[in-house]
């Protein structure tokens, strides 16, 4: 049996690599290695309601988006922020879920965005459901925890 706590910190040490070069546009296998060979359920904040986009390949059924769709929007929205790097890291597991704090840089290594996630996990250690959150104003996830306290 797969150690999810191994697992976890692995998931979070490739995130941000991963997701740099995703986001660049300089190739998808090494974050989609990460997930399941499925349709992946991302669940965001879409102007204050719940919204889950279903991402898989071409043919899969129901999909909202195909992953190279899926990657040249994340290119785009990164390419307008002066992107440079994402960061992550494993805030904690509880079962097969996993927090991940990520954090995106922009080219003068300023954090302009941190959200965090809970990842939910096969027993393989592999990403099945994405759960994101994400506070543009805050700095981190003490500064979110803290402005949800005012």
């Amino acid at each position: 049996m797969v150690n999810i706590l191994e697992k976890a910190d692995e998931i979070a040490a490739k995130w941000g690599p991963a997701l740099t070069k995703f986001a660049k546009g300089e190739g998808e296998e090494d974050f989609k290695s990460m997930w399941v060979k499925d349709i992946i359920p991302f669940v965001i904040d879409k102007d204050g309601t719940e919204a889950t986009i279903a991402i898989g390949e071409e043919g899969d059924e129901p999909i909202t988006m195909t992953w190279s769709v899926f990657q040249e929007l994340l290119a785009k929205e990164h390419s307008s922020a002066d992107f440079s790097k994402t960061e992550a890291e494993c805030l904690g597991v509880l079962g097969n879920r996993m927090i991940l704090e990520v954090s995106r840089f922009n080219n003068n290594d300023e954090v302009y965005m941190n959200a965090v996630s809970i990842l939910t996990l096969t027993e393989d250690g592999l990403i099945a459901k994405t759960e994101a959150f994400g506070d543009q104003e805050a700095e981190s996830i003490t500064d979110t925890a803290q402005a949800t306290e005012s």
